[in-house]
């Protein structure tokens, strides 16, 4: 069975050719927000304020989406619809859960791959 890879570079390795450094740049970029924005995010979702969390979802799925982190393409957009709705609240806890542990997957192999 194939697995899918949790995260692709591709498009920003060809920037990188033509902008050494431009990779790592980004990816600094990702490594420095996003602990903070999921950090807030974790927060919002304690304190059960829904609207924070629609935002702050809504923040994390441009990175997800840049950095095309599949399995949480549409996990973050569940999330920010459960906040701005109210719809599927009640799958928020595991929701939340994967979210967390993926994303720490995805910093591991990140700064394994740069490193």
């Amino acid at each position: 069975m194939c697995e899918v890879p949790l995260y692709d570079l591709t498009a920003f390795r060809a920037m990188d050719e033509e902008d050494p450094g431009a990779l790592a740049k980004i990816v600094q970029v990702f490594l420095d927000s996003t602990p903070e924005v999921l950090h807030d995010l974790n927060e919002a979702y304690q304190a059960a304020d829904l609207q924070a969390l629609a935002h702050l979802a809504h923040k994390l799925k441009a990175t997800i989406d840049i950095l095309s982190i599949y399995p949480l393409k549409q996990l973050i957009r569940d999330i920010e619809k459960a906040g701005k709705t109210g719809e599927g609240k009640e799958n928020l806890p595991q929701l939340m859960e994967t979210l967390n542990r993926t994303t720490e997957k995805v910093f591991t192999e990140i700064r394994r791959e740069i490193s």
